[in-house]
């Protein structure tokens, strides 16, 4: 996981990160030519993020369809609504967080890209 953090975090500023530029050229050797490699690695952190977004928007879905499954089959149980509903605004909260941390991080990309 660290690697892979400062292999991105390589792209931006590859002489910050040399050591792990070097294991990442290591096992691609052919990623690792200027300018190409850097287009390389801003490409896969591209299908990285959109990848991201995909599994992000798959598990709020799924959140809200069971709190309100929770909501639905409640009742008369006061519990059981309000805990459908705390799963439902978790749910929306983390989306937002997610994409607004997904949002910062395509532009990073695109200022230093």
């Amino acid at each position: 996981m660290m690697i892979t953090l400062f292999t991105i975090i390589g792209t931006l500023v590859p002489h910050v990160s040399a050591a792990s530029w070097q294991k990442y050229c290591e096992s691609l050797h052919w990623a690792c030519a200027d300018p190409a490699g850097v287009d390389f690695l801003a490409r896969l952190a591209n299908q990285a993020i959109i990848l991201m977004n995909s599994f992000i928007g798959a598990l709020a879905v799924l959140g809200v369809m069971w709190g309100a499954a929770l909501i639905a089959t409640s009742g008369a149980n006061e519990d059981g609504r309000n805990k459908g509903k705390e799963i439902i605004k978790t749910v929306l909260i983390g989306t937002i967080a997610a994409i607004l941390a997904t949002n910062i991080l395509g532009y990073i990309f695109y200022i230093f890209a």
